[in-house]
């Protein structure tokens, strides 16, 4: 233990000592940067001994602590070792001291790191959350909330979540996503308790104001809770408004980042959509745009969430009440309305209690709430009606409505009227919901109906609705649950209210509250049906059927149950319940809606009381059906069972309903007396004929008010009044009714054609009701045993029939029309039930087959009116084209009716013959009117017109028996006969049209009689004949007989029969007919018709479906045309027939389903509208489930349609694109991807139809195909999508772009840019045959106008430039770059494998400047993808863009340079120099400036996109070549603007010396080569080049430079003389002149420069040569370097300059002023540089001045005066460089006879001279000269030798009155001078 000790003291000493060592480190560092180093080595350890067991140890930790705080307080820039604290503080085994201490100074250094470190750390500072104290995460929180703005989130996902690493650990998520959530809820400004502090600007505290120890007290924001608002507020100080957006901003970028899971990122996303600051909700909405329906919105979990932001701090029963500091407010209003769209979304947010009964009372009442607020609150209760459970809705639904009640009566201002409008419509939910809230309550539907008239607008159509709702909670209830009392509301206030809209409510609320069988409110609504409104007189009418209403149909949509139908009350009780209100009402003091006349009800209320009782009994006796009761059907076949069930009713005990059917009676006469209506006459009619014993006798004294009927302006009521009064006429006694009788035939002569149409009706109706009785009490009675055994009475009876049957005969022999109608209608109407008084007589024109007939009579008087005058004339009527149809139709109804009640009618034959004659008639009307006479006269009393329809059902079969009983001939075989043996095979089409309709009515008629079985074969032969007429009805008409043929036939017969007529459909093949010379093939006016039109066939159309059948021998005859024209139309007939039989027959066809379904599906879209319509037809029967039948049979669908699409007959072909358009819209096609390029081959090639309507069709069908290839190829698709892709894209890009046909290419162009963007990732194997398709499409898809333009402005360069620019600027955006920007990113090293090389292959044979600019386009954009993929594709691309240089078009040029430039990148460093030493070739070699400036903008682009790349590893090969090429380039006089080659040089080098200096050896070797070239613009740019390098070096241009220079101009000067040759001259010059001391210097050994001999030498050769230009250049040059130089080379120049100036001298005054001769000009020039050059090489050699010093001065002064202006300047400069330099030395030199004096006497009197001329140049000049003379004057002391005459003469010429000022103060200082000479001598 002592031991242990020891070490511990030993181990403590030392800890001591080293943090006395640390601490005098720290307290010697001096600097910030000192400072730092000790902190950052030293801190974490230091730290560390806090867990030291030695107080003496931690105390002094804590002492060095404090030095270190307060040395880091006043040093804010000193870093820490944050990154080595974290890592501390992240250590489980610290203790909590230790971790104290560190996340203070983790928070005191992270700030003060750069940003970018900040944003590096900010993943460590989550992993720093993992199990640590609240206050202390709270610390790390907000350092990352703070830090993120400056985060920078890598493109991949997975890279963003692993910087976070929040994946795995679900608790740390929580955390974060919690205080983002809370942190987003901070508002930007926070206010103070103390209202003067509110001053400061955003919400920022002014700390004058405040004592800095005093903490401020914030009022907690919305959302907030106290606790909470200090844990996000660092250091309890509110961030500014800036620094909280940039917060915000962060945390939505780190929320949109994909780190955390989207159910964790939603709500706080929601938060921030609802921030008011623009930049920060946009962000977020867009984020939850995204996100929303990712979210499972009834996760329990989220709605929680959602429901604590929105209500705050819930206190729940189950759980303790929080602390006063923990209780969170409620959100703000911004945030509750941004929740609110989710919590709509949500099924469990409705049901979830209580926290969605406080979030309504929180909207309604809560603290932040407002009008709109209060609107989404009440959605919401209809969101928890439509959603919440009943056993959590039910027992809080009375609060519910009590608050929203309360509210909706407390809200009455403007500004709430959103709110009361839901308000209304969740209170109906609510109680439709929950109906027991207002049972036996009535106040709320009376608030109700007061809002209808307070509210406005939408509101009112708002609480319409809701009273519709209110209708639905008490029509569950029932209305024994209701209140009484609310009837009597609706009856006395509402129903009677002068509003509209309250009639129509209280009306509505009846019909849906109250069943059918409720009689107080039915008799409300029929009295409501009498409404002025329409639509009230609807609803009560709608409600009166006992019907669902249409929101209770809407419900029953909405209910998979059935909904139990209403039922109307009984016909009895009804009656009852209406007699007691009648008697009320004639007994009350005031009378409710008075009718006119006295009527207790208005007319259409009337009407309607009639009718709906009639409704009543009708549904009673069992009818089934929609009976309507606006308008009074007749019953037709159902009377008998209404006529059975009036008997049982008036049977019934105790005589009630005897009383109520009398009861109805009346009310049905009252209504006719006061107003007579036809429907009301009808049901007079109906009540009189089903109850005749009974009823009949009661009228009898109402038959003259019956018979005054019959004069009515209406003929259907007249027909009524006419059948009541021969039923009431029939029951009277045999007395009274002869007196009727005789009557009537009395009224039947009347001259009021209304008045005896009506008498002749009830004439003749009266003997049929007679003929009705007698047959009803004596069937088995003839007419001849009526006449044995009738008494007298029924003598007079049948006597008075007579001659009222031939009265009724006589009148169809009228003039007027009406009548006869009548008459003929009257016959037909007694021959119903008995034969015809009238005698035989005799036929005028027998019967062909002769016979008894034509003996009937012989011998005997024919008599005025028989029988077979009877048929005669009806048979006229029949076929006279003078009367009407009506009474055409009527005269063969009637021969039709004689044999009915005849069975022994004479006749027959001649009857039959009679309507067979009206065949040629074309009026279809009559036909069937003929038809129904044939079947009747062959039926005769088996007829069902023999019948009483009111009494007597319909029989259903015959008795064999019965058929030949009195009839001496099978007349039904005999019709048949001639029907199906002559009619029907008439060549008139209007016969067999007749023929056709009669055979379908016998054989509807006569189908059971037992004669027509034989037969039934050739029966469906004739319809089967039919099928091929060219009239479509009667094509019908045979489909409807072929129907009741196979309904009659047994079952072996009905499968024969579907086994033909598919294959008629199939095959086409049917039974010849014979045609004969008078046969008609097509109906008149049939040929030469639009072959689209009408139902006539073209020769086309026989083409087609000779082929489609495989018949082509039937085109060939004209005769066989006929037969084709047939088969054509006989497959649209097969339709009909077809569509009816498969009604009955459908597992028939069920084995022929994969031949139909094809054809079928596709003639249902054929451009003939019968066709398609009969096609529909059999589909609709065949095919009940369309889709699975579709799907079934979609391959043999599809082969179908793809060998028609391009059939030969355009109606084929339309009928299949069609049909293609509608069978893939909407369907899978999963199975049948590989038909897609086959379909959409086809379809190309239909849309270049020459027909128009088939082009569209195609164009249809590609659209359609288009969106089922994007729906398919869409990337959720999978495999099926990948194989999609593949089959479809090579079909559009090699078939669909290419297309020369404008349509073809557009479809192409869409589908595939719409494919790129659906497919996304699928389309990577695609992408290289679609990107270089779609390049080269470019240029073939381009405008027309573009390539003419450009052809016609091909001569001019400038324009074609701009042209080419604006069609590349229209190729970028052209939808095919678009879809190559979309490909391009999905591009990776697999894809590149096939995409270069295509790329490479179109770079080089592309044509078209949209596809060439693709190409470079398309580089750059690989390059801004996928650099480093293309790093082995670079040289290959680089060689053909470096081709693409030299393409004729600049802005082609200029695109492929821009692509080099970023190509480099990834390109070799040899690849890269072997382009630059190309284009180094191309400068050198070609003479294409266009090339050049491509090389130019290559290495422009280079320099731009990679300039690091260049200048470090191809500067001297580039900027070499830029120096040199950028001598070559021309500027446009006043353009200051860089070119190519030297904006390349400018961005490459810091300046033009130092860039001269860093590639002097490469521009000397390149402007070697350029002078070594063949070019001699090549040569010119080098010298170009050596020039401005040797201007800008001067004396800096050393050996061994030097020597190379100077090596290198003097090859050039080499060799003949050429244009620009002078920049060589030029450039020696500037060499020479800027390096002349280092020339001069001694050359070192082995140095290469050339001596200056070899240069003067060079020089003095090209001062030799002939050509003007170059020689004024050459000797410019030669006297310049001899000048400077001071060599002697006098003699040489002078060979060469006296023989000019002896040339120029021979020229006259006159001639040098001569302008406009250029060789003059050059002569002049040439004399000019003659004597400069002469002046310049004057040596300073004493021995040649001797020899040439008179000579020269003589020379130049005799060829002054001669000369022009600028040459004269040139010899006075010449003159005083020779005087400057002339040596005047000795006594003897100045004496008066010597040369010097000489000299001067010539020189005086050329200053003279020239002074006196008025230019200023050469006076100065002169001046100069002057000067020069008078200082070797002096010098020499040679005053004396300018004589006196000289001098006045100088002095007195350098008194200068004009010019420049300056000259003439020269002048006048040696003017003074000068005169004062004389004193000093």
């Amino acid at each position: 233990m002592n031991d242990t000790e020891k070490r511990w003291k030993m181990g403590s000493q030392e800890e001591l000592e080293l943090l006395e060592r640390v601490f005098l480190r720290i307290g010697s560092a001096e600097s910030d940067e000192q400072l730092e180093n000790v902190l950052n080595r030293f801190l974490p350890p230091v730290l560390l001994k806090l867990a030291s067991q030695n107080d003496t140890v931690r105390k002094k930790v804590l002492e060095l602590l404090v030095h270190i705080n307060r040395r880091l307080k006043s040093r804010p820039r000193v870093q820490l070792p944050v990154e080595s604290l974290m890592l501390q503080y992240q250590d489980p085994s610290s203790i909590s001291f230790v971790t104290n201490f560190t996340i203070l100074y983790i928070k005191t250094g992270y700030p003060r790191l750069s940003s970018e470190r900040q944003a590096d750390l900010v993943g460590s500072l989550i992993q720093c959350l993992d199990e640590k104290p609240n206050l202390q995460q709270d610390v790390l929180l907000q350092l990352f909330v703070f830090s993120l703005p400056r985060v920078k989130y890598p493109p991949d996902a997975q890279k963003r979540r692993a910087m976070f690493c929040l994946e795995e650990k679900r608790h740390i998520t929580q955390i974060v996503v919690e205080f983002l959530s809370d942190y987003l809820m901070l508002p930007m400004i926070i206010k103070c308790e103390d209202k003067k502090d509110d001053s400061g600007e955003d919400g920022e505290r002014p700390h004058s104001t405040r004592n800095a120890r005093q903490q401020p007290s914030f009022i907690i924001p919305p959302g907030m809770s106290k606790n909470l608002l200090k844990r996000l507020l660092v250091d309890n100080e509110r961030p500014s408004t800036t620094v909280s957006e940039e917060n915000k901003i962060g945390i939505v970028n780190f929320l949109a980042a994909d780190v955390l899971p989207p159910e964790d990122a939603i709500i706080p996303l929601i938060i921030a959509s609802a921030e008011p600051r623009y930049t920060i909700c946009k962000l977020a909405d867009q984020e939850v745009k995204k996100l929303h329906n990712e979210i499972d919105w009834n996760d329990e979990q989220i709605i929680i969430h959602m429901y604590n932001i929105f209500l705050g701090t819930v206190s729940l029963k189950d759980k303790p009440p929080p602390k006063p500091d923990d209780k969170r407010r409620p959100a703000t209003s911004r945030v509750k309305v941004k929740i609110f769209p989710y919590l709509f979304r949500s099924k469990l947010a409705a049901d979830m209690f209580p926290y969605n009964i406080q979030l309504v009372f929180d909207c309604m009442y809560g603290e932040f709430t407002h009008p709109k607020l209060m609107a989404v609150g009440m959605e919401f209760v209809n969101h928890m009606c439509n959603n919440a459970s009943d056993e959590n809705l039910k027992p809080r639904s009375p609060v519910l409505l009590n608050g929203m009640v309360k509210l909706m009566e407390g809200a009455v201002e403007p500004e709430f009227a959103e709110l009361r409008k839901h308000a209304y419509t969740a209170v109906g939910n609510l109680v439709k919901r929950v109906p027991s809230l207002i049972q036996k309550e009535l106040t709320l539907i009376e608030s109700y109906f007061d809002a209808l008239t307070m509210e406005q607008g939408d509101v009112k159509l708002h609480v319409q609705e809701g009273l519709g709702l209110l209708a639905d909670a008490y029509r569950k209830l029932g209305t024994d649950s209701v209140d009484k009392r609310l009837l009597e509301v609706l009856l006395k206030t509402h129903i009677i209210k002068d509003d509209r809209i309250i009639r129509y409510q209280a009306v509505r609320f009846i019909a849906a509250v109250f069943p059918g069988s409720h009689m107080n409110t039915r008799f409300l609504l029929l009295l409501a049906s009498d409404d002025k409104d329409e639509e009230i007189r609807k609803e009560a009418l709608w409600g009166l059927k006992g019907a669902p209403s249409e929101s209770d149909e809407d419900e029953e949509k909405e209910r998979p149950e059935p909904k139990q139908k209403r039922t109307l009350p009984s016909f009895t009780h009804f009656m009852k319940f209406l007699m007691e209100k009648i008697e009320a009402r004639r007994n009350a003091t005031k009378v409710y809606n008075p009718g006119p006349n006295g009527l207790l009800f208005k007319l259409t209320a009337f009407k309607n009381i009639i009718s709906y009782a009639r409704m009543c009994l009708l549904l009673d006796a069992g009818m089934e059906g929609d009976i309507q009761l606006e308008t009074i059907t007749p019953l037709e076949g159902d009377a008998p069972k209404v006529h059975a069930h009036i008997t049982e009713l008036l049977k019934a005990k105790k005589g009630q309903g005897h009383k109520y059917y009398t009861a109805y009676l009346s009310l049905v006469l009252e209504l006719l007396k006061a107003h007579p209506t036809e429907s009301v006459m009808y049901c007079l009619l109906e009540t009189v004929a089903m109850a005749t014993k009974v009823v009949a006798p009661t009228l009898v004294e109402k038959l003259p008010w019956i018979k005054s009927q019959l004069q009515h302006s209406r003929e259907e009521l007249r027909d009524y009044a006419a059948q009541v009064y021969g039923i009431v006429a029939s029951q009277c006694p045999t007395g009274k009714l002869i007196a009727i009788m005789k009557e009537l035939a009395k009224g039947c002569k009347d001259q009021n054609t209304q008045s005896q149409h009506g008498h002749i009706l009830a004439l003749g109706y009266t003997i049929s009701r007679h003929y009705l009785g007698l047959k009803t009490s004596k069937a088995e009675m003839t007419v001849e045993d009526m006449e044995v055994d009738s008494s007298p009475a029924e003598d007079q009876v049948m006597s008075q029939k007579a001659r009222a049957s031939e009265l009724i005969a006589s009148l169809l022999h009228g003039t007027q029309e009406s009548p006869v109608y009548a008459a003929a209608a009257a016959l037909g109407i007694i021959s119903r039930f008995g034969p015809i008084p009238l005698p035989k007589g005799k036929l005028t024109k027998p019967p062909e087959s002769g016979g008894s007939e034509a003996q009937e009579g012989k011998g005997k008087k024919d008599p005025k009116y028989s029988k077979a005058g009877l048929i005669e004339r009806l048979i006229v009527l029949s076929v006279s084209t003078k009367m009407s149809n009506k009474t055409r139709e009527q005269a063969a109804t009637t021969l039709g009716m004689l044999p009915v009640g005849d069975p022994h009618f004479p006749y027959m034959q001649a009857l039959l013959e009679g309507l067979i004659s009206t065949s040629t008639s074309r009026e279809v009307e009559l036909h069937f009117a003929v038809g129904q006479a044939l079947a009747n006269a062959v039926m005769g009393a088996l007829s069902k017109n023999a019948r009483d329809q009111w009494t007597q059902p319909e029989p259903t079969s015959l008795a064999t028996a019965a058929t030949a009983k009195g009839r001496d001939k099978d007349w039904i075989l005999w019709l048949l006969k001639r029907l199906l043996g002559n009619e029907i095979q008439s060549p008139n089409p209007h016969k067999r049209q007749a023929a056709c309709v009669w055979l379908l009515s016998v054989v509807k008629q006569c189908g059971h009689h037992p004669s027509m079985k034989p037969v039934m074969g050739d029966i469906q032969d004739g319809f089967v004949g039919m099928l091929s007429e060219t009239d479509h009805f009667t094509q019908d008409l045979a489909s409807k007989g072929l129907s009741i043929v196979y309904d009659q036939s047994d079952e072996d017969s009905k499968k024969e029969l579907v086994s033909v007529l598919v294959d008629r459909i199939v095959t086409g093949k049917r039974k010849k007919h014979t045609l004969t010379a008078q046969s008609q093939i097509f109906e008149d006016g049939a040929l030469g018709q639009d072959p689209g039109g009408g139902n006539l066939t073209t020769y086309k159309e026989l083409c087609s479906l000779a082929s489609d059948l495989n018949q082509p021998d039937l085109v060939y005859k004209f005769m066989h045309l006929a037969n084709h024209n047939a088969l054509w139309n006989s497959r649209k007939g097969a339709a009909f027939g077809f569509g009816s039989i498969a009604v009955l027959t459908k597992e028939h066809l069920a084995p022929h389903l994969a031949k139909l379904v094809p054809r079928l599906y596709r003639y249902q879209y054929d451009p003939s509208g019968p066709v398609r319509q009969s096609m529909t037809s059999i589909w609709s029967v065949l095919v009940k489930d369309n889709k699975n039948v579709v799907d079934k049979y979609l391959k043999e669908i599809l082969d179908d349609l793809l060998v028609n699409m391009t059939s030969s007959l355009w109606r084929n072909r339309e009928s299949s694109c069609r049909a293609l358009a509608d069978v893939v819209t909407g369907r899978s096609l999963d199975d049948v991807v590989e038909y897609l390029p086959r379909l959409w081959g086809e379809t190309f090639r239909v849309m270049d139809d020459i027909k128009e309507s088939v082009r569209k069709a195609a164009e249809s069908a590609s659209k359609s195909l288009k969106k089922v290839c994007i729906k398919m190829c869409d990337v959720t698709y999978g495999k099926v999508g990948q194989r999609a892709l593949e089959v479809v894209l090579p079909c559009l890009l090699k078939k669909g772009l290419p297309s020369t046909v404008k349509e073809v290419q557009s479809i192409s162009l869409a589908t595939l840019v719409s494919l790129s963007k659906s497919a996304g990732a699928l389309i990577k194997p695609q992408i290289p045959l679609l990107i270089t398709a779609l390049i080269e499409s470019l240029s073939g898809l381009e405008p027309q106008v573009m390539v003419y333009l450009s052809l016609h402005m091909s001569s001019s360069q400038e324009s074609q430039e701009k042209l080419d620019a604006i069609r590349i600027a229209a190729t970028k955006g052209s939808p095919m770059m678009d879809t190559v920007n979309t490909c391009v990113q999905y591009v990776d090293a697999e894809v590149l494998v096939e995409l270069i090389p295509r790329l490479i292959d179109l770079m080089k044979s592309g044509i078209g400047v949209g596809t060439k600019a693709g190409c470079a386009n398309v580089v750059i954009m690989l390059m801004q993808q996928c650099r480093q993929d293309m790093e082995p594709y670079a040289g290959k691309l680089l060689g053909s863009l470096l081709s693409g240089l030299s393409d004729k078009s600049v802005a082609v040029r200029n695109l492929n340079a821009t692509a080099i430039g970023h190509l480099i990148k990834a390109a070799k460093v040899t690849s890269v120099e072997k382009v630059l030493k190309k284009m180094h070739s191309w400068f050198i070699e070609k003479d294409d400036p266009g090339l050049h400036e491509a090389c130019g903008r290559a290495i422009q682009a280079m320099s731009a996109y990679n300039h690091d790349t260049l200048k470090c590893n191809h500067a001297k090969s580039a900027l070499s070549l830029a120096f040199l090429a950028m001598h070559g380039e021309t500027k446009v006089e006043g353009d200051d603007r860089e070119t190519v080659w030297e904006n390349v040089w400018h961005d490459c080098t810091p300046g033009t010396e130092t860039g001269i200096r860093l590639y002097l050896e490469e521009i000397i070797a390149i402007c070697q080569e350029a002078l070594s070239a063949q070019s001699w613009a090549r040569k010119t740019l080098g010298a170009k080049a050596l020039k401005t390098m040797a201007q800008k070096l001067k004396s800096n241009l050393v050996g061994p430079h030097l020597g190379d220079v100077l090596k290198v101009l003097l090859e050039g000067l080499n060799g003949r003389t050429y244009d620009g040759k002078e920049e060589l001259l030029r450039s020696m010059t500037t060499v020479c002149l800027s390096s002349r001391l280092s020339i001069e210097a001694v050359p070192s050994e082995g140095s290469n420069q050339p001596p200056m001999e070899s240069i003067t030498k060079a020089l003095l050769r090209e001062a030799k040569k002939e050509k003007a230009a170059y020689k004024i250049e050459a000797l410019h040059c030669l006297s310049s370097v001899v000048e400077a130089h001071q060599v002697n080379m006098y003699e040489q120049i002078r060979e060469i300059a006296f023989p000019i100036i002896q040339k120029g001298s021979r020229r006259s005054s006159s001639d040098d002023e001569e302008d406009g001769n250029t060789k003059r000009a050059t002569e002049q020039k040439l004399l000019e540089c003659a004597f400069e050059s002469l002046g310049k090489a004057w040596p300073t050699d004493k021995d040649t001045q001797e020899s040439y010093q008179d000579e020269f001065c003589s020379t130049l002064r005799k060829c002054l005066s001669s000369s022009t202006f600028k040459v004269r300047v040139v010899i006075i400069k010449s003159l005083n460089l020779y005087l400057q330099r002339l040596c005047v030395e000795g006594s003897n030199a100045v004496a008066k006879d010597s040369s010097f004096s000489k000299i001067v006497a010539t020189l005086v009197p050329a200053i003279i001279e020239s002074l006196g001329i008025k230019y200023s140049s050469l006076r100065s000049e002169a001046l100069s000269l002057a000067e020069t003379l008078k200082s070797k004057l002096e010098d020499s002391h040679g005053q004396a030798l300018l004589t006196p005459d000289h001098l006045r003469q100088l002095v007195k010429a350098l008194k200068l009155e004009k010019g420049d000022a300056a000259l003439r103060e020269r002048a006048s200082t040696l003017r003074l001078e000068l005169e004062e000479w004389p004193n000093k001598n």
